[in-house]
């Protein structure tokens, strides 16, 4: 052992003293006392260092060696906010398919964290595209030019409105409604008026 090594006699005599049995067992008993440092790694044995020998909040981050903290070694939920640094967790630390709804914050996902084609028919649940957002999708009317022409006829009474698309079957070409009244003027791809009905 490395170090200093003092020992307190459990009897001291003095000069005129009779030396007995029993006074020089005392005289080899007494407190033994390790000077500080003294103690290095190589006196310790394996697994000597046990869970209570080491005071609270005395496993600093300087006495823990890189990688020594294991996944196996922290009990689960105690990764909590407060022990990630700042842009901790990347993208490479994120399993696929473990960023649920719960993990995102309101207003989290923009349009432009959408990708092109990512989200599907099957992603979208059932009802939840309500009314204002379908009010200015209308589907094609299909009709020949004399019933766009027709203030009566069908392309002009129903569900017109500004932008409603038709086709124009006679003439073979896409016009778009100018408006919603009946007599709202067709226009043609170039921006002339096709139709004007009356």
């Amino acid at each position: 052992m490395s170090g200093e090594v003092t020992r307190t006699p459990d009897l001291i005599l003095t000069e005129t003293e009779k030396i007995t049995n029993p006074k020089l067992n005392r005289l080899g008993s007494g407190a033994y006392k390790i000077g500080a440092g003294a103690v290095s790694a190589t006196e310790l044995a394996t697994d000597a260092v046990t869970t209570v020998k080491i005071l609270a909040a005395n496993v600093t981050a300087a006495k823990m060696a890189t990688d020594s903290v294991l996944t196996v070694n922290i009990l689960d939920a105690n990764v909590t906010a407060d022990k990630l640094a700042t842009d901790s967790v990347t993208t490479v630390k994120i399993l696929a398919a473990n960023i649920t709804e719960a993990k995102l914050a309101d207003g989290a996902v923009t349009l432009s964290k959408i990708g092109a084609g990512a989200v599907g028919t099957g992603q979208i649940i059932e009802d939840s595209i309500g009314a204002v957002q379908l009010d200015d999708v209308h589907a094609i009317v299909i009709a020949t030019a004399a019933a766009f022409a027709d203030i009566a006829a069908v392309p002009n009474v129903s569900d017109k409105a500004q932008g409603k698309m038709g086709f124009d079957t006679t003439n073979n070409r896409p016009i778009w409604a100018s408006g919603t009244a009946t007599n709202a003027i067709w226009y043609g791809a170039a921006g002339s008026a096709a139709y004007t009905p009356v």
